[in-house]
């Protein structure tokens, strides 16, 4: 009969420990490396913020403003005539995304896009700001702009006071409050950039890069 001695064993149970919190901790790093990836940009005029989250086949954007609003709006285009928009606002209390295609500045030529959305949550903060989001194909069919991860993809934004999803008035989107230009954003890297920024534009130098740390104790936390 073989007798395995008492260190024999404890080796081996030290061995087993090993290799299961080895494989738990590979197990959980690959589930953190396949989960989507978040990035935020805020957008000309320092009005409104945009975060977004890709996956396959998915982005999921959140829009927040910076001032009070009715309505709230960004829009994939270098301005808003010929622009695709997402219209946040409230119809008799249920807040709503729509998606627009703004084929010029004259009421009769916005038209409702039948776009699939999903997730959509509209929040309207007690100082009247409004926030926003949605989950939205990146390849969504004709006539709506995909959404591909390394390509520049501009972005621009509205606030105003009226929305209406039955009969729209050249009044209620004609408002001051829009962006003054575009911004481009690559949605894989989270580099935007703005014409004005002195920058032309150039999305090649990624952000910079934040890291934080806890000092032993945990009464400090460093941030570089």
């Amino acid at each position: 009969m073989h007798v395995r001695s008492a260190a024999s064993m404890r080796t081996a149970f030290v061995v087993c420990v090993c290799v299961s919190l080895y494989t738990a901790t590979a197990h959980e790093e690959a589930s953190h490396n396949n989960a989507p990836e978040t990035n935020t940009a805020m957008l000309a005029d320092n009005k409104v913020s945009v975060e977004w989250e890709l996956d396959e086949t998915h982005v999921t954007f959140t829009v927040r403003a910076t001032e009070p609003s009715s309505w709230a709006a960004i829009a994939i285009g270098n301005e808003m005539s010929g622009s695709h928009a997402y219209v946040a606002w409230f119809d008799n209390n249920v807040g709503r995304v729509d998606s627009y295609n703004m084929a010029s500045r004259s009421a009769s030529s916005i038209q409702k896009v039948e776009e699939t959305l999903s997730e959509v949550v509209v929040t309207k903060m007690s100082d009247g700001k409004m926030e926003f989001s949605f989950k939205r194909q990146r390849i969504a069919g004709p006539g709506i702009p995909a959404v591909e991860p390394d390509a520049p993809l501009p972005l621009i934004w509205a606030l105003g006071e009226r929305w209406s999803g039955t009969q729209l008035e050249e009044s209620m989107y004609h408002t001051n409050r829009r962006s003054s230009e575009s911004t481009s954003v690559v949605m894989s890297t989270g580099v935007s950039a703005i014409p004005s920024d002195g920058l032309g534009g150039n999305l090649d130098t990624p952000p910079p890069q934040t890291n934080t740390a806890t000092l032993a104790g945990n009464k400090v936390s460093v941030e570089w």
